[in-house]
């Protein structure tokens, strides 16, 4: 008869490196899985942080006359805010000479979220920002507007 201890002995040997083979390759899968969950939560969690940015930090301070804040100021220089209204001032300055600092304000603000038309290059830009700062187009437009009024106020000698 043949010698069959050795089959008692390597077989659990088998088993184990069979096992062992199975968990690694299991837990190298459950690792993807894992850090695909955590490149999902980091993106998520970025919408979030924006989105309660634009809560706790809105673009305009409450006070008069209204003031971009801190938050404010960077969505203007995302856009250029400033840039485009010192260039499209000239047209306003004109037409509403001699009117108050609120109303002016008023006015500035109206224009640019309601009657403004924007290059589709600019109406681009506007819209990017607001995606990606998480608030709406209207907020960004507001802006503008806001920016617009500053120079607008500077130009009438009005300090703002």
């Amino acid at each position: 008869m043949k010698d069959t201890s050795w089959l008692w002995v390597l077989s659990p040997i088998a088993i184990l490196l069979i096992a062992i083979v199975g968990a690694t390759f299991r837990m190298g899968s459950w690792k993807c899985g894992v850090d695909k969950g955590i490149k999902s939560l980091h993106k998520t969690t970025k919408r979030l942080e924006k989105k309660i940015d634009a809560i706790l930090m809105p673009a305009f301070s409450s006070s008069s006359p209204l003031r971009l804040t801190e938050f404010g100021e960077r969505l203007s220089k995302e856009i250029e805010a400033k840039e485009w209204a010192v260039a499209f001032a000239p047209s306003l300055i004109e037409k509403y000479e001699g009117k108050l600092a609120y109303d002016m304000q008023e006015i500035c603000i109206e224009y640019a979220k309601a009657k403004l038309q924007l290059s589709t290059e600019d109406e681009a830009k506007v819209k990017k920002c607001a995606f990606e700062n998480g608030v709406d187009v209207e907020t960004i437009r507001k802006v503008l507007g806001l920016e617009l009024c500053y120079v607008v106020l500077s130009s009438a000698g009005i300090a703002h």
